[in-house]
């Protein structure tokens, strides 16, 4: 409901936003976003915060953080909302780096 709501409300403020550039004769530039939904959302960008969050995360807590490697297209975009895929990719990393490091 709430990925809804944030989508309407975007949408409409875009929309809001545009009707006041063509008042203005101004154009506006949308960085490949329909709403809340980034067009491009670049995998690896997103990836890169969460791994530097959850490691950050992982010394505070446990005084370590694992290494993580990267393999594969680095280069992947999707369709997302980049704010869910944070918050998914970090929860994960970090289960998984707590996990590394009880039993390493």
């Amino acid at each position: 409901t709430r990925v809804m709501i944030r989508q309407h409300l975007s949408l409409r403020h875009d929309a809001e936003a545009h009707e006041d550039g063509e008042r203005r004769g101004m154009t506006r530039v949308t960085q490949d976003f329909v709403g809340c939904v980034q067009t491009r959302c670049r995998i690896k960008t997103v990836l890169d915060a969460a791994i530097a969050d959850a490691r950050k995360a992982c010394k505070l807590h446990l005084n370590c953080a694992p290494k993580v490697i990267i393999s594969g297209n680095e280069n992947l975009t999707t369709a997302y909302i980049p704010e869910h895929l944070y918050v998914v990719l970090f929860e994960v990393l970090k289960n998984a780096m707590r996990a590394t490091v009880d039993n390493h």
